[in-house]
């Protein structure tokens, strides 16, 4: 199934914990919600959303450390990426660029914030930041699927040295199992399912 550009085994879905971190417009959150998962949202917009008892809202990055960090926000509302991953320097009239502190959180963090210890599935749509977040996947916290969107338009460079080092780290666990509804981008909606799941 895919749900704003992110695909996922909905067969494989338990009723636990979703993180759905980059989850500006909260049409995932929502989707899974109504799947009957408990949805942690976060993005480092400070959306005027209520917790309702089936989605809760962090105001914050998820990262691969719990620390604040600096977010260049773009004015045109498409993205905000972590200061120097963006790869886009370009700071105009029409593309206004804000750099502001937020608070960040690992995995292992947002994780212990919840009464879960089971991540069902983790949605990652953070503008660059997967790469260092899925290198800090450890053994002690699998969610059972992850589905990511690289961000390979926005730094090439980036992506072309971390994606390989990703999948290597990521393959200990994780079957992978492509999905793009962009043909220039295969790469960038990519389903990992847990290979005991399998």
């Amino acid at each position: 199934m895919t749900i704003d550009e992110h695909t996922f085994n909905e067969k494989l879905l338990i009723g636990k914990l979703v993180i759905d971190a980059g989850a500006r417009g909260f049409k995932f959150s929502e989707a899974l919600a109504d799947l009957g998962c408990p949805v942690l949202a976060m993005d480092v917009e400070n959306f005027d959303r209520k917790n309702d008892g089936r989605i809760w809202f962090i105001h914050g990055a998820l990262w691969d450390k719990t620390e604040p960090i600096e977010v260049h926000r773009f004015g045109n509302g498409t993205a905000n990426f972590v200061k120097g991953l963006n790869g886009i320097p370009y700071n105009g009239p029409d593309r206004p660029c804000i750099t502001e502190t937020v608070q960040a959180y690992s995995l292992e963090h947002v994780v212990y914030m919840t009464t879960s210890k089971i991540i069902d599935l983790l949605k990652l749509d953070v503008e660059a930041s997967e790469y260092r977040i899925l290198l800090n996947i450890q053994a002690n916290l699998l969610p059972r699927q992850i589905t990511a969107e690289t961000h390979r338009h926005v730094n090439k460079e980036l992506h072309d040295e971390q994606w390989p080092i990703v999948i290597r780290h990521l393959a200990q666990w994780y079957e992978v199992s492509r999905h793009s509804i962009y043909p220039d981008y295969p790469d960038m909606d990519t389903l990992y399912i847990r290979r005991d799941l399998l």
